[in-house]
């Protein structure tokens, strides 16, 4: 979506809707989040996808041969892919690394108190022993499962 929308635009729409659903499944929400924000910035493929595009597709127009969307297609798609495979491996590798993503579900993601409660229960989590832990609250907020 970020070649029709401009990068802002999908990240503003697509990342609260992505962290609401990992904080109603007491998924890490860096492990969606984090790779999303990466890739809203890999638009070069149409003129809308960028305000850099527009402007160069404007200023073209006093040019000797003005730019046209098939151009900016053609230009964009590798750069697209090419991004896409570098920004996704450096992305992988990052959010674990850096900020430790694959971390069972974090106490900040549960400060809400909407949808999860945060619990001191120990047990295991994603494989790692924890204290405490969240507790996803059933839709009458009585039962935590």
């Amino acid at each position: 979506s970020t070649q029709v929308f401009s990068a802002v635009g999908t990240a503003t729409t697509a990342l609260p809707a992505l962290y609401s659903t990992c904080v109603h499944c007491l998924v890490n929400p860096l492990r969606v989040v984090l790779p999303a924000t990466v890739a809203c910035s890999f638009s070069f493929a149409l003129p809308t996808a960028a305000p850099a595009n527009v402007v160069v597709l404007a200023k073209s127009q006093e040019l000797g041969k003005t730019l046209r969307v098939r151009d900016f297609f053609c230009t964009g798609i590798p750069l697209g892919l090419l991004a896409v495979a570098l920004g996704g491996s450096v992305a992988a590798v990052m959010q674990d690394l850096v900020f430790d993503a694959e971390a069972p579900f974090p106490k900040w993601a549960c400060d809400e108190g909407v949808s999860c409660l945060w619990v001191n229960v120990s047990g295991i989590v994603s494989g790692r022993h924890v204290t405490e832990q969240a507790c996803a609250l059933d839709t009458t907020m009585v039962n935590c499962t």
